[in-house]
């Protein structure tokens, strides 16, 4: 049976072997013996899985990059320990390489377990770099577990692998505490306040702020004098997963993607998401299988004519979408109802596709538009076609959100692994360095989503296309344009915060830093005073989304000194210091009072 998932793969091999082996095989055996117990023992001791020996080699597999890189520090510190009083004929010195990607795990015929792919071969050309008593990483594993190990790193430089298709960048473990000082690869926090410089690092990042929110490859669109509330109002109210699956994923992504799709169906205007989750919360409304009343009451509160549900379920092996498109004007009627089976999971999102070609046929029947024009790529175009990969995103995305950026950037990493060119997760990624203070990570994964981005992204108008534009000209030093790529996203989402949101960044950090330039006091602080005017608005569509408070408590020191600012923040903390916002608040609040 076969089985492909994200795996840390960890090769070592004795430097020399095949020497000693020449020169007293006997010896050779009895320290190959040693070798594989101490080797084996830290490989279980930290969770991994040793899953092939060949002669002097091990290949052996981890869940967490943080377990991988501990085990291999362990192997290396156990045998400098051990070699220390021995003669040299009788000390083992290893090379290990590590690399986490996609893998394919099989079953061999003596009933144990076997690992190819792409991940392994990157491993074990890696592992061939490494010199005696080396720990050589792949860029990847650095970039999770740079500072989560209590160990520095050396960087290698990008090197050319036999039989690797792309450049590998490459980390040296410094796992030898009288080796620290040469620790050169750890890149730079942030200062506690905020700079021009330091804060584009940040915000220029953040493309995705909600998995439904922001798509990175879009379809081309042209803005038009079309007011956006002449177009009927579409509310995605949920796709139900009845699968019984832990953690409901399946149905978690069916709904985000239909949301991302009508994001950039230029026909309908899409209900803001947390205008239905706040809907859902007044009515009492919990996840589940909505009556026709329910659709109706939820639709009327959210502000929409148009509705989805759906509900996803299994037969076997086998997927089953049932969805529904109601037009709730009038005596409201089912403008769509409609049944899709698929063979397997993988097959998830070309369901969510013919579903969405249906409401879109069905809604240009009923509006009278030309399909033609307002025609949109499929899911799998505008985000990933792996599902694997859209499963590492939505637990990379909560994760984030709930304040865990650490582990939520190890799952987008992974995503990304799955699918090299998935811009949307490199976008998120971006953006959880961002939020960690990691701002040289995080202009490396923004530098992917732009490379990945499809061209068409630059001319279209739906939100993350708007807040990419803007992104991309604040990174221009082009505050015109990244402003008014702001502005517009404020007009036609309405009920988003992140248009508000970058609009008072780019009022703040670019406006303000220009007008200060030029010595015009008047207009920097009719610059600053828009700013909380955008960040106020914001707060008010995400109560206790903390990166909106951050910089709002800057701008109002500037207006107004340090005492306004820490009220700001406490009162931040007495209303939300209990969500995951809290512990930052909490530390800058510090920062202002000791700042004084």
């Amino acid at each position: 049976m076969e089985e492909r998932r994200l795996a840390v793969i960890v090769f070592t091999d004795i430097v020399g072997y095949s020497r000693m082996v020449q020169t007293d095989e006997g010896l050779a055996l009895e320290l190959l013996e040693e070798h594989n117990r101490i080797v084996g023992e830290l490989i279980d001791g930290k969770g991994g899985r040793t899953l092939k020996t060949a002669g002097d080699s091990f290949l052996a597999s981890f869940e967490s990059a943080g377990a991988a890189v501990a085990a291999a520090a362990g192997i290396q510190q156990a045998l400098a320990v051990r070699n220390e009083p021995l003669p040299e004929e009788r000390q083992l010195h290893i090379r290990i390489g590590i690399h986490a990607g996609d893998v394919v795990f099989t079953d061999d015929p003596a009933g144990g377990r076997d690992v190819l792919g792409d991940g392994v071969n990157v491993a074990s050309r890696v592992e061939a770099q490494a010199g005696a008593d080396e720990v050589f990483v792949s860029h990847d594993v650095f970039s999770i577990t740079y500072d989560r190990v209590p160990f520095g790193y050396r960087d290698v430089g990008v090197r050319d692998l036999k039989n690797i298709s792309r450049p590998i960048h490459i980390y040296e473990l410094l796992w030898d505490p009288a080796r620290a000082e040469e620790a050169d690869a750890k890149p730079p926090r942030a200062s506690a306040g905020p700079s021009k410089s330091g804060r584009v690092g940040m915000f220029v990042a953040i493309i995705a702020v909600a998995a439904a929110a922001a798509v990175i490859i879009f379809s081309p669109s042209q803005i038009t004098d079309d007011p956006l509330e002449a177009r009927p109002a579409l509310a995605v109210l949920g796709i139900e997963d009845q699968t019984g699956d832990e953690g409901g994923y399946l149905g978690r992504i069916a709904h985000d993607a239909v949301e991302q799709y009508f994001y950039e169906f230029q026909p309908v205007r899409l209900v803001s998401p947390l205008r239905v989750a706040k809907a859902r919360r007044e009515l009492g409304v919990t996840d589940g299988n909505l009556e026709m009343g329910t659709v109706d009451s939820l639709t009327q509160l959210a502000g929409g004519r148009l509705a989805v549900t759906g509900q996803l379920s299994r037969r076997g092996e086998a997927l089953h979408l049932r969805t529904q498109l109601f037009d709730l004007q009038g005596e409201g009627q089912v403008l769509v109802r409609r049944s899709w089976t698929a063979g397997s999971d993988d097959e998830l999102l070309s369901l969510i596709d013919s579903a969405c070609a249906a409401f879109q046929d069905r809604l240009s029947d009923v509006f009278g538009f030309e399909i033609e024009e307002g025609r949109i790529a499929p899911i799998g175009e505008m985000t990933t076609k792996s599902l694997v990969a859209y499963q590492h995103f939505v637990r990379g995305h909560d994760l984030t959100y709930a304040g865990y950026f650490d582990e939520g950037a190890e799952e987008l990493i992974r995503a990304t692994q799955v699918d090299s060119q998935f811009a949307l997760a490199y976008s998120l990624t971006a953006c959880t360095f961002s939020f960690a203070k990691k701002d040289s990570l995080s202009a490396h994964y923004f530098d992917l989503a732009t490379k990945y981005a499809d061209e068409r992204l630059r001319a279209g108008t739906g939100l993350g296309s708007l807040i990419f534009q803007g992104n991309t000209a604040w990174g221009e030093g082009d505050s015109k344009t990244s402003c008014d790529r702001y502005r517009l996203a404020t007009e036609l989402y309405p009920d988003e915060r992140e248009g508000f949101l970058y609009h008072g960044l780019c009022q703040q950090y670019l406006v303000a830093s220009e007008a200060q330039s030029a010595g015009d006091e008047a207009a920097r602080t009719e610059a600053l005073e828009a700013a909380v005017e955008n960040y106020q608005r914001a707060a008010s569509l995400s109560p206790g989304f903390f990166p909106i408070y951050f910089d709002w408590a800057y701008v109002t020191k500037d207006l107004e000194g340090t005492d306004a600012a820490v009220r700001l923040l406490s009162s931040y903390l007495r209303d939300y210091g209990d969500g995951p916002g809290g512990d930052a608040a909490r530390r800058q609040l510090a920062q202002l009072r000791s700042a004084g």
